[in-house]
């Protein structure tokens, strides 16, 4: 059961055309607390307060003039907005065919008239314990789904990234089964490269998805130490010369802060310093730089990655650094690749204590600076 001193408040509106018995009822509700009490004396004026208010829990009489509790009940039944709605109808001691034709009509539950003031309270507590219950199953029922359709695209996205590697890999293969005998050695290192680079693509991907859901389930560790900044980024450097040698892309590492220390993993620093210098290497045009700067100041070391390619969007950054970012996967994430590094890396920079943000404007190339604590 929900802890009702926890909750947020609940609207609830009695409909009751006897002033005393109104005044009664109202007094009753409050003292429950964390109850915001609406009034009305018959069913047109309850619509005109539910026309105007999120009301979660109704507390209506049933003899009343110009519209009854039962057409009012018939009435909120038909509302779409009102389809969680708790009813509860006020009735006479031995009335037994009202209490049955407002709970066929949709009423939760009756109160007897005139009111005993344990019964009243307990009745309204339930009523706003089954109203908390209902709002939590919905939210959570939204965020399963959301979940759902969250592992949808990600299912569907590496179905459609492994498809390519997995066809190159197979083709290569074939080749090389059907022309074994006469492929030269030249060849068959050509051959094998390029299964090795596709293979460390898949390799990437499952990568990627462990420390998705390592993150998801707030099970990813880091094993901090005191280290040096600058080998960790060379050796993320080193990491990407396959991609850079491609490309014939010139990487210019600027470092100024010497043998600087701080306290990071220096495994997944070098992930994430790797994702973000391959993504600069994917946008850059062959024959190009991309230059490394390391920066100090008294509690920060920055690190700008700096590309001269296409740039983004203003509507391209803004949701960069989410799982799956919007807009183009291609051109926002680069081609060969899931669409979950850049939001892996700001998840680990924060692990860390520090920031990773983005300046880019279109035609004019990318700079990802990555913020740490100084020890």
């Amino acid at each position: 059961m929900p802890e009702l001193k926890n909750r947020k408040p609940v609207n609830i509106l009695i409909v009751e055309d006897d002033e005393l018995a109104l005044h009664v009822a109202h007094e009753i509700i409050l003292s429950i607390g964390k109850v915001n009490v609406f009034t009305a004396q018959n069913g047109k004026e309850a619509l005109h307060v539910i026309e105007t208010t999120q009301i979660d829990l109704l507390v209506t009489d049933i003899m009343m003039p110009e519209m009854d509790g039962f057409e009012l009940v018939q009435e909120v039944q038909g509302m779409p907005s009102l389809k969680d709605l708790y009813i509860i109808i006020i009735t006479a001691l031995n009335d037994v065919k009202q209490k049955v034709k407002g709970l066929d009509l949709g009423a939760n539950d009756y109160i007897i008239k005139p009111f005993n003031f344990d019964e009243l309270k307990a009745r309204i507590t339930a009523g706003i314990r089954t109203v908390v219950l209902r709002k939590e199953l919905r939210n959570a029922n939204a965020q399963l789904e959301k979940a759902m359709e969250f592992k949808r695209l990600i299912l569907g996205r590496v179905a459609h990234d492994l498809r390519t590697p997995i066809s190159i890999i197979d083709g290569y293969l074939s080749i090389i089964r059907d022309s074994f005998d006469h492929l030269t050695r030249d060849e068959m290192e050509v051959y094998f490269d390029n299964i090795n680079n596709q293979s460390k693509y898949i390799n990437s991907i499952c990568r990627d998805i462990f420390d998705f859901t390592a993150i998801d389930m707030g099970k990813l560790n880091l094993n901090t130490g005191i280290h040096p900044l600058e080998p960790v980024v060379k050796q993320a450097a080193l990491l990407n010369k396959p991609y850079v040698d491609a490309k014939n892309i010139r990487l210019n590492i600027n470092n100024k802060i010497n043998n600087t220390v701080l306290k990071i993993d220096p495994d997944r620093m070098t992930g994430v310093f790797w994702n973000i210098i391959n993504n600069a290497v994917k946008f850059s045009p062959e024959n190009d730089s991309v230059n490394i700067d390391i920066f100090k100041n008294a509690k920060y070391v920055e690190v700008h990655i700096t590309d001269h390619g296409k740039g983004m969007t203003a509507e391209e950054k803004k949701n960069l650094f989410e799982f799956f970012a919007s807009g183009s996967h291609e051109k926002v994430i680069g081609p060969g690749s899931v669409g979950l590094g850049l939001a892996i890396s700001k998840k680990l920079v924060e692990m860390h204590g520090g920031k990773i943000a983005a300046r880019s404007e279109e035609g004019k190339g990318s700079t990802f600076i990555l913020t740490l604590p100084m020890t």
